[in-house]
């Protein structure tokens, strides 16, 4: 009985974890991440738990494995999503400050100076695509 309940453990704490990244991998790539990822990160360590708690219930060989599976997607996005925010930090620029001037190479191949739009509005973007 033990090793049945153990595998519906692992399989929750499967569950729980996948279903988790399943919700957050869109939002990666539509970068739309959640600065505070607190919804998540609850998901995965309530998953994480799970999966303790099926190891400790002796879970045979299929219950083991569904929760090493949990543990480690979970352990890996709580640890990531743990270090890897950006300090708040005020602009280096803001609207209406002098900008510093430089030249680059326009989409033919020429030289465009940005000082060419000095006196006129102008939204400068940086983009740096997708490869």
């Amino acid at each position: 009985m033990d090793n049945l309940n153990g595998v519906r453990l692992g399989f929750f704490a499967a569950l729980t974890v996948l279903s988790a990244w399943a919700l957050y991998w869109p939002r990666i790539k539509a970068h739309r991440v959640p600065r505070q990822p607190i919804v998540y990160q609850a998901a995965m360590t309530a998953g994480a738990i799970l999966a303790v708690l099926a190891l400790g219930a002796s879970p045979g060989v299929v219950g083991a494995l569904l929760a090493a599976i949990a543990l480690v997607g979970a352990g890996f996005f709580l640890f990531s999503s743990m270090t890897s925010a950006m300090p708040r930090k005020a602009p280096a620029v803001a609207v209406g400050d002098r900008y510093l001037d430089f030249t680059a190479a326009d989409a033919d191949g020429g030289d465009f100076a940005l000082s060419s739009l000095e006196g006129r509005p102008f939204l400068l973007k940086f983009y740096r695509g997708h490869w």
